[in-house]
């Protein structure tokens, strides 16, 4: 009676902790998505339950009544969703509804492969079904010493990944269970390196973008620098003179272009200019302007004017 009353409460705790109802080993999920407007459908079981692309599940309403048959398309850790299904097909499934996996010879096997996960059960589902769907998605499942269990020239040309050493693989075994994955590999080498070559050729392309731009630029600071040496080559290097004890402002006349020059009492500055004859007047420059005179109507009058000759260096203007 005490043993029957264990078994009992075992059997309560299991159903109270909500362990998923299995068949044959295998989860049973429910349909937690319908799309109705790309007509699919997602269970709840996904990689993490041994989910595979291609595997088919049979959506049973009250009763455990068929109500449509799914193909699954994509697979996440803990989702699949299935194929396009026909318009009919998919209004007959609802969310909530059970979805169990249809098993075949090849899926039971496989299952029992990936329980065991060892390379010789791998091999032998291999063996029995070399063309088998799953067999891609599987082996990209495989730790490396599974792999190189099941098949070690397969591991070999993986461990080199190279383009090469895969089409050696193919060339020794076109009809082999790995031929096809060597294929996807070497298109994806394939795709990396047109990738790469993409990338150069547009790294290439911007490289000779900004060495033209340089060059441009070098181009026009050379013809700049030019055109600055040119002038001045021009112009002439003098000296504006004030020997006077008060301040005063050279001013050239048109044509030339130089700004008045204020020089303090006793100094003198450095200018360039033109070579030429230019007329100068020199005016007085008031020190204090709030102890100047009001302002007269007659423009001010310079305390000297006169002709200047610039032909070289060293030309001097000076005042008195």
């Amino acid at each position: 009676m005490k043993k029957c009353y264990l078994l009992l409460l075992v059997v309560c705790m299991s159903a109270f902790v909500g362990a998923r109802p299995t068949l044959r080993g295998f989860p049973v999920g429910k349909v937690n998505e319908v799309d109705r407007v790309n007509s699919t459908v997602s269970v709840d079981l996904g990689a993490k339950d041994g989910v595979f692309r291609g595997m088919t599940f049979s959506v049973v309403g009250e009763g455990g009544r068929q109500q449509a048959l799914i193909t699954i398309r994509d697979v996440s850790d803990d989702r699949s969703t299935s194929e396009k299904m026909q318009r009919g097909s998919v209004d007959d499934v609802m969310v909530g509804m059970g979805a169990r996996l249809v098993f075949t010879p090849e899926v039971s096997m496989l299952i029992s492969a990936r329980k065991k996960d060892t390379a010789q059960a791998y091999k032998g589902f291999i063996a029995q079904f070399p063309a088998s769907r799953f067999i891609p998605d599987l082996l990209l499942l495989l730790p490396a010493d599974r792999l190189s269990g099941i098949d070690p020239e397969y591991y070999a040309a993986w461990k080199a990944y190279t383009k090469e050493s895969f089409e050696a693989y193919i060339k020794r075994h076109p009809a082999g269970a790995f031929a096809g994955l060597a294929v996807d590999e070497i298109k994806k080498i394939e795709a990396y390196d047109t990738e790469q070559e993409r990338q150069k050729k547009q790294d290439t392309e911007k490289a000779a973008a900004y060495e033209a731009e340089s060059k441009r630029r070098e181009e026009l600071e050379e013809k700049m620098r030019y055109m600055t040496e040119m002038q001045q080559k021009d112009e002439f290097v003098g000296k504006l003179t004030n020997n006077s004890s008060s301040t005063v402002r050279f001013e050239f006349q048109p044509p030339s272009n130089l700004a008045p020059v204020t020089v303090e009492a006793g100094a003198s500055a450095d200018v360039r200019h033109p070579s030429g004859s230019y007329e100068y007047k020199v005016y007085a420059v008031e020190e204090n302007p709030e102890f100047a005179p009001p302002d007269q109507t007659e423009p001010p009058q310079p305390v000297k004017e006169g002709t200047v000759d610039i032909e070289l260096d060293l030309w001097e203007l000076s005042y008195p």
